[in-house]
């Protein structure tokens, strides 16, 4: 005889479900895990105020890292911090002229300039500070430094001095202004610009750079006049043309040339007529590099009723004929025997293209 076991009635626990057969218990579990990722604050730059310790006007700041800078002002202020501005303190300038500009080319080594021509240096983070002979009374309103020896200064009346010996001396430089310049920043020894109100930005690049190619030509050449005597006869003339390079590319250049035939009266001489027997280069105001020219002579001139291709004439190798040069080309034209008496003409294209 089967027996039913009593099962114990109680509570039940909420979501817990119970089922008795016989001997067997199932207890059965809904788990809900909720899951979520931490909050994450983003991390933004903010500007805060720092106490300087001083009220006077501060004029310009330089830093040579994210801990170590130094800011510059009125009376020869200059203030210095080591620990990304956590603290800011003085140091002795010995100056009471107005300090402008600073300009830092490492943590050791740093320029100010300020009022009547100022300016100080340092070798030792600040510790000292030592005037310098500027060369100038006008007052300095920046400086900058691209190296611990070479440094720029500016300021009134288009003022621009310069050092490429730490200082030792300073040297004027013409800046093609008599405007007050207000700042000065150079990315290399050879790139610099320094602005001033109204517009003006003064540039300093190297010499024949960041320009075009060009070439000057005369309006006309002759080759004057000959006797007819029943034999060929040579007239000579020379042609001066300026090619000018300031592209600073150092790719070179050539000249190239071509005519038409010359025409007097429906008469023509030959079409071989004229031959460059030469060429002869002299330096024009701002050249750079005087041109290396390959090309053998003498060359004929090609001629016809539309004038032909052009020919090579002269031609500057790579890496030379920057800048302006006087090129002369040396000219042959044989009137023939059998020539007729007049006066000829003829149109010459004297071009200048990229390239030797």
């Amino acid at each position: 005889m089967r027996r039913n076991r009593p099962f114990p009635v109680g509570p039940r626990a909420p979501g817990l479900v119970r089922r008795a057969s016989g001997l067997l218990t199932v207890i059965a579990l809904s788990v809900l895990v909720a899951l979520a990722l931490p909050g994450v604050a983003r991390a933004g730059n903010a500007w805060a105020l720092q106490t300087s310790g001083t009220a006077s006007n501060l004029n310009d700041v330089a830093c040579v890292s994210a801990t170590q800078c130094w800011t510059v002002g009125a009376a020869g202020t200059i203030r210095v911090t080591a620990n990304g501005g956590t603290t800011w303190t003085a140091q002795t300038s010995g100056t009471a002229n107005a300090l402008n500009g600073i300009a830092c080319a490492s943590a050791t080594q740093c320029w100010a300039a300020g009022a009547s021509g100022t300016i100080l240096a340092t070798s030792n983070g600040g510790t000292t500070w030592t005037g310098q002979t500027s060369g100038t009374t006008n007052a300095l309103t920046g400086i900058s430094c691209v190296s611990t020896s070479q440094c720029w200064a500016a300021g009134a009346s288009g003022t621009i001095v310069t050092t490429s010996n730490g200082g030792t001396s300073w040297a004027t430089q013409a800046s093609g202004t008599t405007a007050n310049l207000a700042s000065i920043s150079f990315f290399s020894a050879d790139y610099g610009w320094a602005v001033a109100a109204g517009g003006v930005i003064d540039a300093y690049k190297p010499f024949c750079s960041g320009g075009s190619l060009g070439l000057t030509v005369p309006s006309s050449a002759t080759f004057g006049t000959v006797t007819l005597n029943g034999t060929d006869q040579n007239l000579t003339s020379s042609l001066a043309v300026i090619p000018d390079d300031e592209r600073g590319s150092g790719v070179g250049w050539n000249i190239t040339a071509t005519s038409t035939t010359f025409t007097s009266a429906g008469h023509t001489l030959p079409t071989t007529a004229t031959t460059i027997t030469g060429a002869s280069t002299s330096a024009a105001t701002g050249m750079c590099a005087s041109p290396t020219n390959s090309i053998g002579y003498p060359i004929t001139l090609p001629a016809a009723t539309v004038a032909p291709t052009a020919v090579k004439a002269f031609n500057a190798a790579a890496t030379t004929g920057t800048g302006a040069v006087n090129v002369t080309l040396n000219l042959k034209l044989t009137a023939p025997a059998n020539a007729f008496v007049g006066t000829y003409t003829s149109t010459w294209t004297i071009s200048i293209v990229s390239g030797p």
